[in-house]
């Protein structure tokens, strides 16, 4: 995680360094970054208005601390935001270290996490105000950002969280082929599978394209469709082959197997794939259109690795003799799909080889648990 602090006093300022020691020790992996805002303190202060440091910050970074007033937090953040979505998560903490505020981003971007953290951390008093953590109910983004769900209707979630804080029961289905055991403490709202018949409202997890059917044929009414991101993406192809090629045969295969784009998790191929800019482009431009920060990952594999998978595959005498292994793409999707998964969860191919203009594709899905 790409994280910053943003400092507005003398007090703020050592109260950041003693901050920053403690999240490194507990977050070694997260990248930390820092931004001073004080005349008193020449030698550190930033010369350009906080306003335009943060707005190059704002679409940068995964969450934004700031150690101030909240209203020059708001003031500096306001021009920049856009969606929960895509907002970062912005907590703020007054200069003593008293209060620390989730002000943005709570759910999805993790700011009422952080806010939490960061109150166990220095011992300050956590401010969370969303509705669903006061009210102690389910909260759609928050389960759908746990799981690893990806929420596509915005409305449709606001208008299910409403129902939910109204004291509706609701009801969740979960396509069976995606393998997904529950746990956690079901609430007494939720009702599962067939105990959901019959609700008006109710969330639909499933990979499957469901988009612009008839209500007839949702579980509910309102119904939101999340969708799990749990397919890896096998993938082989000639030396040279264009990203937009690789683009037409993925979504071709997509579409024919009525597979969610939001689906896609990480694409796979043989080591000697690792540099094809045909590939890496795919994975970049692919990611920016289903609205994720970072390019979907790109996983290799030695023939080796590639050869231990288990399972039945498509075997080309062919593609053995150029890369030592009988079958990339398919063998490349399970292996990602299992590279992923814990040692609990398991993983399926559901499209073997589908060849399209010189490249190959393939999909396995990684199943696991779901927890409420």
């Amino acid at each position: 995680m790409k994280l910053l602090f943003v400092a507005c006093s003398i007090q703020a300022y050592e109260l950041m360094g003693r901050i920053r020691e403690k999240w490194q020790q507990a977050h070694p992996e997260d990248s930390l970054y820092s931004l001073v805002k004080c005349s008193a303190l020449p030698n550190v202060t930033e010369k350009r208005s906080l306003t335009v440091c943060i707005g190059e910050w704002f679409f940068e970074a995964d969450a934004i601390v700031f150690l101030c007033a909240t209203g020059i937090a708001v003031r500096c953040i306001a021009p920049f935001i856009t969606h929960k979505s895509d907002d970062p998560a912005v907590v703020v903490m007054d200069e003593t270290g008293a209060f620390s505020i989730a002000l943005l981003s709570g759910h999805v971007g993790g700011a009422n996490k952080m806010a939490e953290e960061l109150a166990r951390l220095t011992g300050a008093m956590p401010v969370i105000t969303t509705a669903s953590d006061r009210e102690g109910k389910m909260a759609v983004d928050l389960f759908a950002a746990r799981n690893h769900l990806a929420l596509t209707d915005w409305q449709a979630a606001k208008l299910l969280e409403a129902r939910i804080l109204a004291g509706e029961k609701i009801g969740l289905v979960v396509d069976e082929e995606l393998g997904l055991s529950l746990c956690g403490d079901i609430p007494e709202y939720l009702l599962i599978g067939a105990a959901a018949e019959g609700c008006s409202a109710g969330i639909h997890v499933s990979i499957r394209q469901n988009r612009g059917i008839t209500a007839r044929e949702k579980p509910f009414p309102l119904t939101l469709h999340l969708v799990p991101q749990a397919v890896s993406l096998g993938i082989g192809c000639r030396k040279g082959t264009g990203a937009e090629q690789i683009v037409q045969a993925v979504e071709t295969c997509l579409r024919e197997q009525g597979i969610c784009r939001e689906a896609l998790c990480a694409v796979a191929s043989i080591d000697l794939k690792k540099e094809e800019p045909g590939i890496l482009a795919f994975c970049n431009n692919f990611s920016k259109s289903i609205h994720r920060k970072e390019p979907l990952p790109f996983l290799v594999f030695s023939a080796e690795e590639l050869r231990r998978q288990p399972g039945a595959f498509t075997a080309s005498e062919f593609v053995s003799a150029v890369t030592g292994v009988d079958n990339v793409c398919e063998r490349s999707a399970i292996a990602a799909c299992h590279k992923s998964m814990k040692k609990t969860d398991r993983g399926k191919l559901i499209s073997r080889k589908f060849v399209m203009d010189g490249v190959t594709v393939a999909l396995a899905m990684r199943q696991g648990t779901l927890t409420v």
